[in-house]
């Protein structure tokens, strides 16, 4: 109920909490500049590091996040291996260099027989990278709805050239509750509730490309994803090393055409761990492979060969034949799919199976396909079944156009 007062008189007021997002001071392990991967050439090559803390709000102000004390270690991690062999070293800067602070002391954290530095003994500070303004420190970075502060400058020197995947420059956190001090959105991080500190993203090194990849991509003129009978290799497609695993062709990502007879061979590729993907093109759909993609960790001196690419100009066609049970003409959660049902293409339209027409079976889910046929226009009927009675579609078929390449789904039959 609303009561009508003196708009004279001050009135109380409500003032709705703010929809606070917690989220971690973030310390990761950059490039100057920002990058995160580098090629180490040679031993005795340096690989100038970075060390930042970023602390990020759930307001728009960039500047009530703030730094006082990180704790933590550098380590140089191998994966598969390890690309090199080296040594970290690090140096604290202003302001995180005041009393009390410490660059660290440089041992062999995780046995490996590179010098790291940090610490793994946790009830304690001393050997850690510990990072310690005098006061808060508020003068960062803006970055969106926060702020980032260089903590450290850092190097890692290179004492041997491997022949594994790749090396991890991290940042590791030190496992205890007091690894930390900042501010968020204004508030300390130990008022607020959940407030965490974690370890970012590091910098992978890699050794020069010594690996290769080589496969084909072919015209898959039946449709069976496998190159057989008159398939032939296809120009005109272009095939890439996906690094990010995002399914796109970055400006940053190694990429070819492959030739006019569809082969592609790329050498020198830098040990990782890539997707081998084709940019896909109008008027073709992928048959194989499955995924759409092959996943490859590649060492020193490794290999990958025959990843072919099956592509047809055919069309797909796809649904299911299933019970419906409450008639409601949709296939709902109970309700299974029917096995055995014949699916036919009525080339004449004539309502029957005849002669001529392409015809498919369910399988035991009642799911159906038809494959290996050229673009056009289909209309897809079941044949009826002693004791049931078609519920869906309207009209008794489903009328599709399509295009080179292209695919249908969901062209189901209630029964």
């Amino acid at each position: 109920m609303r009561q009508d007062r003196d708009s004279s008189v001050p009135q109380a007021m409500i003032e709705p909490l703010e929809a606070r997002q917690l989220m971690a001071l973030v310390v990761d392990v950059r490039l100057p500049g920002g990058g995160k991967e580098v090629v180490a050439t040679s031993v005795g090559q340096t690989i100038n590091l970075e060390v930042w803390a970023t602390a990020t709000g759930s307001d728009n102000n960039v500047s009530n996040e703030g730094l006082q004390t990180a704790i933590g270690s550098l380590l140089s991690a191998n994966i598969g291996g390890g690309a090199v062999s080296g040594t970290l070293k690090a140096t604290l800067v202003s302001p995180f260099n005041g009393n009390g602070s410490s660059s660290g002391a440089q041992v062999d954290l995780d046995g490996d027989g590179d010098l790291d530095v940090g610490s793994n003994t946790n009830d304690e500070a001393a050997g850690f990278l510990f990072a310690r303004a005098a006061d808060t420190s508020f003068d960062g970075t803006d970055v969106a709805k926060g702020q980032s502060f260089k903590i450290a400058n850092a190097t890692f020197t290179v004492t041997k050239l491997l022949t594994g995947t790749q090396t991890d420059l991290v940042y590791r956190i030190r496992p205890t509750t007091n690894a930390y001090l900042y501010v968020q959105d204004g508030q300390s991080a130990s008022s607020l509730t959940g407030a965490t500190f974690a370890a970012g993203t590091g910098v992978k090194v890699t050794v020069p490309g010594v690996a290769t990849v080589s496969g084909r991509v072919f015209n898959d003129k039946n449709a069976n994803g496998i190159f057989d009978g008159s398939d032939t290799g296809i120009g005109g497609f272009r095939v890439f090393l996906d690094k990010d695993a995002d399914g796109q062709l970055d400006s940053n990502e190694i990429s070819k055409p492959v030739s006019s007879t569809g082969t592609y061979t790329f050498t020198g590729v830098p040990t990782g761990t890539y997707r081998v993907r084709e940019v896909f093109r109008d008027g073709w759909r992928q048959t194989f492979p499955a995924l759409g993609y092959y996943e490859v960790t590649l060492r020193s001196g490794d290999a990958a060969k025959s990843l072919s690419f099956a592509n047809t100009d055919t069309v797909l066609i796809k649904g299911n034949v299933f019970m419906d049970a409450n008639q409601n003409k949709l296939r709902d959660a109970a309700e299974p799919g029917l096995r055995g049902w014949m699916l036919f293409l009525d080339h004449n339209n004539s309502g029957k199976l005849d002669k001529g027409d392409d015809w498919a079976l369910s399988d035991a889910n009642g799911n159906y396909r038809f494959f290996n046929l050229p673009a056009g226009k289909y209309v897809v009927r079941a044949v009826q079944q002693a004791g049931y009675k078609l519920t869906a579609p309207a009209g008794g078929a489903h009328t599709v156009t399509l295009g080179a390449g292209d695919t249908v789904s969901n062209k189901n039959f209630g029964e």
